[in-house]
Parts: structure tokens; sequence; C-alpha cells
């Protein structure tokens, strides 16, 4: 059987196709109401637990706290956490946890051997982040078909529902811990990514927390003082806040509901959640979103009124005050926004393009583009470079992909023997730059003239990065590392940690 699966950042979920092709979402090995795994892992010396078995033992044992949101953490290069004996793990090997308990709830629903899968991530993931999620597959042992942007898949499961050619479609996906922007069309059986755009680090996580700061603050004015903040009452204040959060968006909920939380011993205290002052907060963060929306339009020189349809996807998009915001603030959508299984609809997209890709009947095509500007980060590397500034582009974003770019370096030793060029990713030079890492090269014997190669930088069709380095027409050695925190991610060690630990009593 082939698979899709959302890895997301609170929740994930598996999709695989029916015997007449429909996307069917795979229930829980154990708990067969639940058609999603939350993103959450417990350890506990050789024991580990994942998914809703993790949540719940949260719930029975308050003092095991579940480790959650490593999707936040792909890329970054440090252990996320210790367990007691000592053993450092990574949000790659947490997240390949996860992956296996899927596997596992797929081949038992499906009575069959799971021979390829396809994962989704963040339109705006860089190189590092899905080198991440590369990573995390090969430590599960899962054969990976190909990793597809979040809100590409959902464009191919609205698209096997409804008629979207020739329209200019913009999928608005705000998840868990990631808000994406892609603007798309389809032409026949080819899909065609035309921009992509988003925000690091915001989603439901800060809605989240939006409720839980207004839970500290009615707590510090009820009880006089605010309690020790221990590990376990986080976790509880933050399920108590995603709940409220959730009801909120439920069709006919009240204007107040009213919560009792409990701090610990003989501590409590009412706590009143209001929709409106809920609203008039995440106003700030619609206004960010509405913000890179504009940008994206105007980076192709669309107006508003040219887009055909907007298709809400994520959790976050199940609040009615996401598609009002959207319309009030850009009259020109009024009518246009829709969503259709917001919270299933990348999953399922994931399993389509899974069998289209081992389908040889299938003749559809996806067309992406370069999600960031690629660049030499002058200030940052030791070449000669004669033009002024601190970027030097060697890839636009959203030029088509496979795409290369390529510069002519001049390096002149100046008492430095090896050549070093450091590379970054961003949307526009004002933004943030993210780190692609350091490319070094030699050493080189010390001459009065410089030496002269050609760098060729490739952004793949999985968005990855390749480098070559040549002189004189032959590969010169290079080194490319990620200028990372903490100790270095060694594959061997944490396959061997994770190999070492029985996940949900089964695997």
């Amino acid at each position: 059987m082939y698979i899709g699966i959302d890895l997301g950042t609170c929740n994930t979920l598996c999709a695989g196709l029916n015997t007449d092709g429909t996307p069917i979402l795979i229930p829980d090995s154990v708990f067969k109401e639940y058609l999603h795994t939350p993103s959450i892992a417990q350890i506990s010396g050789r024991q580990a637990l994942a998914g809703a078995m993790a949540e719940m033992a949260e719930e029975v044992y308050p003092n095991r706290v579940g480790i959650r949101y490593f999707k936040r953490h792909f890329g970054d290069g440090s252990p996320m956490y210790l367990d007691a004996d000592g053993r450092e793990w990574f949000a790659e090997t947490l997240a390949a946890m996860l992956l296996k308990k899927v596997r596992f709830d797929a081949e038992l629903f499906g009575m069959d051997t799971v021979q390829g899968a396809v994962i989704t991530v963040p339109a705006h993931f860089n190189d590092a982040q899905r080198r991440s999620v590369l990573e995390a597959a090969k430590l599960a042992d899962l054969p990976l078909l190909g990793m597809l942007d979040e809100p590409v898949a959902a464009a191919l499961y609205y698209g096997h529902q409804a008629a979207i050619n020739d329209q200019l479609v913009l999928i608005y996906d705000i998840g868990g811990g990631t808000f994406d922007l892609t603007l798309l069309t389809r032409s026949g059986n080819t899909l065609h990514v035309l921009a992509k755009d988003g925000i690091s680090n915001l989603g439901g996580k800060e809605f989240d927390e939006m409720i839980m700061d207004d839970m500290l603050q009615q707590c510090q004015k009820t009880l006089g003082t605010l309690p020790d903040l221990t590990a376990p009452m986080l976790s509880r204040l933050s399920r108590t806040a995603e709940k409220l959060k959730i009801a909120s968006g439920e069709p006919g909920s009240a204007e107040w509901r009213y919560e009792w939380i409990g701090l610990g011993g003989n501590r409590m205290f009412e706590y009143a959640f209001s929709r409106q002052i809920f609203e008039e907060k995440l106003s700030a963060k619609m206004a960010l979103t509405a913000e890179v929306l504009q940008r994206c339009l105007d980076g192709l020189g669309i107006a508003p009124d040219m887009l055909h349809k907007v298709i809400l996807v994520g959790g976050g998009a199940k609040l009615p005050y996401v598609r009002q915001y959207l319309e009030a603030k850009i009259p020109a959508l009024q009518g246009k926004v829709d969503q259709y299984e917001p919270m299933q609809a990348i999953a399922k997209g994931a399993a389509l393009y899974a069998s289209n890709l081992v389908n040889g009947t299938s003749s559809l095509e996806l067309k992406s583009v370069s999600t960031y500007n690629i660049a030499i980060d002058l200030q940052q590397s030791n070449h000669q470079v004669t033009e002024a500034g601190h970027y030097d582009k060697l890839i636009l974003k959203n030029t088509p992909l496979p795409v290369s770019g390529r510069r002519t370096v001049r390096f002149l030793s100046n008492g430095q023997d090896r050549l070093r060029l450091k590379l970054v990713q961003f949307w526009d030079e004002q933004g943030e730059a993210f780190d692609l890492g350091a490319l070094t090269a030699g050493p080189f014997e010390s001459s009065s003239t410089p030496l002269t190669f050609e760098l060729s930088v490739e952004n793949r069709i999985n968005g990855t990065i390749g480098l070559k380095l040549l002189q004189n027409g032959q590969d010169v050695p290079i080194a490319f590392r990620r200028e990372k925190s903490g100790r270095p991610y060694q594959f061997s060690e944490q396959k061997a940690i994770l190999d070492n630990v029985v996940v949900n009593n089964v695997f």
C-alpha cells in the first residue's frame, strides 16, 4: 500500500486510497475513533509512547510531560530532549518515532505492507528543514517516495473534488505551527505552482498561547499571585487552551465559556473565556498573514480580484473569524473564500500524489517554484567582490524548479588558505535570512594572483540544495556545513537510540 502523511506540528494524519481510489484517513490502531495522531512522544527508559497513548498518559501521570512541537526544531542541529539515561534525542528522531507509529497503524488497517509514502512539508521550509524530514523517514525505515508542499497537497485534494482548471487558486494554510501561502493553477493534468510565501512559527500554537496568557492574567487577578508554573501545569494549561480554541470555532458556540483550572493541591480558579476578546487578539496575527498575502500577490503583479478562489486549510482555518477577517480586510475576496475538509485535505492530497507517483497510467504533472531567493552572503564570505551590497543572489524566489544558479568566484589568499562562501535563503533582503551553511574549499597554496572557480547551486524539485565547485572544469572537493549550535547529529547514534526503545508496547 501507498500512503500520504501530513506530519504536523500538533497533529499528524495519514491517508491511503480506498479500493475505488477515494482517499480515506487511517485511524489509530488502538483508539479507532482517532483519525489523527497527536504529535507527542514520551520516553521512559526503553519504553516510549507516541501519539494518543502519550497524550493520555499525561492525564494519568501528570509528572510525565510529553515532548511536543519537534517539527519546530527541524534543521536547528541541536538535541531537543535529554532522557533519564542521558541520551540526547534530536527532533528528527522524535519525528521518526511518530512515523513508525503511523506506519504501524496503516499496515494494521490495510492488512498490507507500506511500500511507499509521501510526506508533506510547509511550503516555506528551507533546505535544512527539508533534509530533516528526509532524515526522519530514513531513521524510521519508511520507504519515502517524495516530499510535497502542504498547500499543494491540499490543492490536489480540492482539485480532486472540484474543477479548478484555468483558475487562479490561493491556498491559505494555517496549521498548528506554520503559515503558508501558495498561488497555483491547474491546466489539464498539470498543476502549476506560481508563487509561495509564508511565516515561520505562526499557527495554532500561537493561538493557544494567547489563551494561556489570558488564563494566567485572570489567575493572578483572582488569586493575587501566580503559582510556580511547572512543566506538567503548563502542559495542562496548553491542552485546556487548545480545547477552548477548538470549541470557539464550532457552529453556534457561546460567546462565553467557563473552565475550572487546577493548579495543584487544592488551588483552583474558574477561567472565563471570551470568544470576542480572543478574536480581538487574533486580529494582530491575522494582520501578519494579510501582509504576506499582499506581498505574494504583489510579487507577480496580481490583484486580489483576479483570484478565483481562496482555499482555507489547516486547523486554524476552522475558526470562522479567519474567513471573516480576510473578507473584511480584502473586500475583493468576498464570496471567494472557501474550505473543504481543512484538517484532512493535506493528508488525502498526499495519498493521491503517492498513488500518482507509482501509477504508470496517471499523467498528473507538478511544476513547482523556488520558495526563496538563494544568495551568497558577501559580508560573511572571503572571495573577491566588486559589487556593493549584502547579498549576491544566485537563484530568485518563485523561479520554476529545478533551477541552477552559477557564479564565477575569485579567491586571493591574503593570509587565508581556504575559500569560504556563506549561503543563505530569504524572501526579501529586509526580512529574515535563513542560514543554508558555509561552503569551504582548500587549503590552497599562497599566490599573488587570484584563483578562479565556478560555483553552481541547484535547487531541486524537492526543495533541497545541491552544490558544486569547479576549477578549470574539474570538481574541487568541498565541505558544506551548517553553522549549528550544540553537538553534531549522528545518524548511526540516533538510529541505535530509536531502535532501542519499544513504542506503545508494540514495536
